[in-house]
């Protein structure tokens, strides 16, 4: 079925993918990286995943439980698309909106933490004085932890465009 063995690994990956960004959205879905190892796991995720959508929870990646999985993937696609409403980045490479900084970018960020917080389990609660102090950076690592990137409590373009959808569906969610 795999031409070589990057082949298996690839697919692997897509599927942590998948059930990563999956789980960042409900509750019930095992925590798994994305390594390429199809390990005890991503096995437990797959489970979750298959008895959520009503399919045998056998823990194999078949034909059912793929197209589910592509489904899901498609219809994340489609809510989270990125936003080019609002962007206080320029082109150039390695801006970034960190710790002692005052702006009224901060303000948007801790309101977007906040939101989270009070409606997803887990999300530190933030005041929002436009002050980006150690609470603001804590909170911000931990939005980032739960969507896969790097964990360094700084906004970078990737950790804005990923708050930026993190809103935009909640708010979708509650109208």
């Amino acid at each position: 079925m795999y031409k070589k063995s990057n082949d298996r690994v690839s697919y692997i990956k897509e599927i942590q993918s998948i059930l990563r960004d999956y789980r960042f959205w409900t509750t019930g879905i095992a925590d798994i990286g994305v390594d390429g190892n199809y390990d005890t796991g991503t096995r437990n995720a797959v489970i979750d995943f298959q008895r959520r959508f009503n399919i045998p929870p056998t823990g194999i990646v078949d034909l059912p439980t793929w197209i589910m999985l592509n489904r899901v993937h498609d219809i994340y696609n489609q809510v989270y698309g990125l936003s080019q409403s609002l962007n206080p980045f320029s082109e150039s490479p390695g801006e970034e909106i960190k710790k002692g900084e005052d702006s009224d970018v901060v303000y948007i960020i801790q309101i977007i933490v906040k939101a989270l917080s009070l409606a997803y389990d887990g999300f530190l609660d933030l005041e929002v004085t436009g002050i980006f102090d150690e609470a603001t950076e804590n909170a911000v690592k931990y939005f980032q932890s739960r969507v896969g990137l790097p964990e360094t409590g700084i906004v970078n373009k990737p950790t804005w465009n990923l708050l930026g959808k993190s809103y935009n569906y909640l708010s979708k969610e509650n109208q």
